[in-house]
């Protein structure tokens, strides 16, 4: 019973921290455009963070059969403040909602594998295979450990080095899942844990290992996604403190 509710607990962790971070985004987002204005946005992180955040929608759209209806990687709007946007068709069903689940967190996946990549990039190790739910956020933060400390031993005066830690920063920024896109994600994340109890709880009566490899893998997800969101808020905070050094308009 203690490996399950150590479980649940980093999967509604996992979901609280989504949740703070998302909120974070959209008020610093607020901040920014409101204190600098869109282009300075675009023009800073958006021209990368946004193709990748919605080209990750896109990715996922086509991965589970959804019907796109228009796509834009890139469609700055004054207006609204909208940087791009995907318009698709989510369908109905069990099916459907672990599709939204899919295609919701899909720029935070995408996020991710690109931090990932970066990182290995910067002298890390690529995280190993394992049965273990903590042993694959261990090898992140490992990685993450190993590109920092060849960044701080004088890696960040490379011009490779720095390109990457912006591309980073830039990607995570606007890899946390929007307000809508997380609108759809909770069916099917309640699916996923409520199936994973029901087989669990099942198995226990039969004496059987059920439930529980479904459980673990959605706690190995919630391991994997935790560094991308920890840099995402770090870079949202960087965003709102530099909005703040402008002069308010009002």
């Amino acid at each position: 019973m203690a490996v399950l509710e150590d479980m649940l607990l980093t999967i509604a962790a996992t979901a609280a921290l989504l949740l703070f971070v998302q909120k974070l985004a959209a008020f610093a987002d607020e901040t920014w455009l409101d204190r600098v204005g869109w282009r300075a946005l675009l023009a800073t992180t958006g021209w990368i963070g946004v193709p990748v955040h919605e080209g990750a929608h896109a990715v996922a759209c086509v991965l589970t059969g959804r019907k796109i209806r228009e796509l834009r990687l890139l469609a700055p709007d004054k207006q609204t403040g909208v940087l791009g946007y995907v318009m698709w068709e989510p369908g109905t069903g069990p099916v459907a909602w672990l599709a939204e689940l899919f295609v919701g967190l899909a720029p935070l996946l995408a996020s991710l594998l690109a931090m990932l990549l970066l990182a290995w990039q910067e002298g890390g190790h690529w995280p190993t295979h394992t049965t273990d739910p903590q042993t694959l956020a261990h090898d992140l933060k490992q990685l993450g450990s190993v590109a920092a400390e060849h960044v701080a031993a004088g890696g960040w005066t490379r011009t490779e080095t720095f390109l990457r830690g912006y591309a980073m920063v830039a990607i995570a920024a606007h890899g946390v899942p929007s307000r809508a896109d997380l609108q759809g994600t909770w069916r099917g994340m309640s699916l996923v844990v409520v199936a994973g109890l029901l087989i669990w709880g099942a198995g226990r009566l039969l004496h059987l290992p059920l439930g529980f490899q479904l459980l673990k893998l959605v706690t190995q997800a919630c391991g994997a996604i935790v560094p991308a969101l920890v840099i995402a808020l770090v870079a949202l905070m960087l965003r709102w403190i530099v909005a703040r050094l402008f002069p308010s308009p009002n």
